[in-house]
């Protein structure tokens, strides 16, 4: 089972998307591309038969699909210091609730 969320970011131009998708594939989670623009990332801490405990797919409109299968705190660790100088809100896919980094990694 996995859980969705949109990721919206504001105040982007395509320069600075590009760059945050740079700092994304230098992730020491990164594992490579699917298809569709998704990058995906593993945790081997992560006890798991999927390829992937999270998947990002990235959209033209500096938005993410986030899908993610798996969490820890090495995952959470690495998106939060990624993301710590955006803007950006988070939707939870299933109820259109608006939640934190925190809940979507299960921290609160």
């Amino acid at each position: 089972m996995s859980f969705e969320y949109f990721f919206e970011f504001y105040n982007k131009n395509d320069e600075s998307w590009d760059d945050l998708v740079c700092k994304l594939k230098k992730s020491i989670y990164y594992v490579g591309e699917g298809s569709m623009s998704c990058l995906m990332f593993r945790d081997l801490d992560i006890k798991s038969d999927w390829s992937y405990d999270l998947r990002i797919f990235i959209n033209k409109n500096y938005t993410f699909f986030f899908e993610l299968g798996g969490w820890s705190d090495g995952l959470f660790k690495e998106f939060k210091e990624l993301l710590s100088k955006e803007e950006f809100g988070i939707i939870e896919v299933d109820d259109d609730e608006i939640v934190s980094l925190e809940k979507v990694f299960r921290k609160i």
